[in-house]
């Protein structure tokens, strides 16, 4: 969570733990709650996706995967490529999206490069993300 954020929530609850505060103040600091409250939420719901996506790729590592990575806009990884043999496995915190091109190479090649594809909407343990590369390696995902 950011330090402001962080910092913004607390003086709002503080602004409602106190019974001297007028009554304008409090509702003004309950809806600056539910705002940065929800960003601070969201922030952390990212935060939980990230680790998820190191820890898939620490499991294909582990299950005998070359991985390599690729990054966002922001510099920060948003996709992991794992390979063995045949199976090669897209494990990001996004779907593709269709674009012409993408499309047309697919239609080409007979369809998408990867065997499966995993995407990660938040925690995951590591059995199951060892169970999800294993199916997405055999083509069930």
């Amino acid at each position: 969570m950011t330090t402001v954020a962080q910092n913004i929530i607390e003086m709002c609850e503080a602004i409602l733990a106190d019974p001297a505060e007028p009554k304008w103040r409090k509702e003004q600091a309950e809806e600056n709650l539910r705002r940065h409250g929800h960003a601070a939420r969201s922030e952390q719901r990212n935060e939980e996706i990230r680790t998820t996506l190191l820890s898939a790729a620490r499991e294909a590592r582990k299950l005998g995967y070359a991985v390599c990575s690729s990054k966002d806009r922001s510099g920060k990884i948003s996709s992991y490529y794992a390979q063995s043999g045949n199976a090669k496995i897209r494990i990001s915190d996004h779907v593709l999206p269709s674009t012409a091109k993408r499309e047309a190479m697919n239609d080409f090649h007979g369809g998408t490069p990867f065997s499966g594809e995993i995407i990660i909407e938040g925690t995951l343990t590591a059995t199951r993300l060892r169970r999800l590369i294993t199916l997405a390696a055999a083509g069930r995902m």
